[in-house]
């Protein structure tokens, strides 16, 4: 029964982390990060808006961030 609950705090508590403002923050920064990259995204000489897994991880960070409570 210890198991149960212990795995129980845990859902909880990433219930409380994730909830859905903060999902959509994630998706739309995603997707506004890989535009980014895909329309004004540059060659090589700058460090994030070069790579489309720096520009969409980025965006996903600044999404998440800024739509969580």
């Amino acid at each position: 029964m210890k198991i149960f609950t212990k795995s129980m705090q845990i859902i909880e508590k990433l219930k409380k982390i994730f909830t859905l403002r903060t999902i959509i923050g994630i998706v739309l920064g995603g997707s506004l990060g890989f535009a980014y990259y895909y329309f004004y995204g540059c060659e090589g000489s700058c460090g994030i808006w070069s790579s489309p897994y720096l520009s969409t991880g980025f965006g996903i960070l600044f999404g998440g961030v800024l739509l969580s409570k």
